[in-house]
């Protein structure tokens, strides 16, 4: 289970986390992005190993090996207030 977290809808600290034991405990995932508010995570379901979080500014963080390492993609130039993300 992940989630996306950030201390208030305008910030720039965002953290993604996540629980093996659905929800009972959690650790930081995103190895310490700090960039502005996390809004969304998703999953790629054919392969967990695919990570994307997105930020209310409509930057993207993924990660294609399990949280290792993580890369920043941009949305269309004007897009902003990004909420969500899905994998598919």
């Amino acid at each position: 289970m992940y989630a996306a977290l950030s201390p208030a809808f305008s910030s720039g600290d965002g953290a993604i986390y996540r629980s093996g034991d659905t929800g009972k405990t959690w650790e930081r995932f995103d190895r310490g992005m700090k960039e502005a508010t996390m809004m969304g995570v998703g999953v790629n379901p054919r392969d967990p190993w695919q990570v994307y979080g997105v930020t209310k500014t409509g930057q993207v963080f993924a990660t294609q090996d399990g949280g290792i390492s993580w890369s920043e993609l941009r949305l269309p130039a004007g897009v902003g207030d990004c909420y969500a993300i899905a994998c598919g």
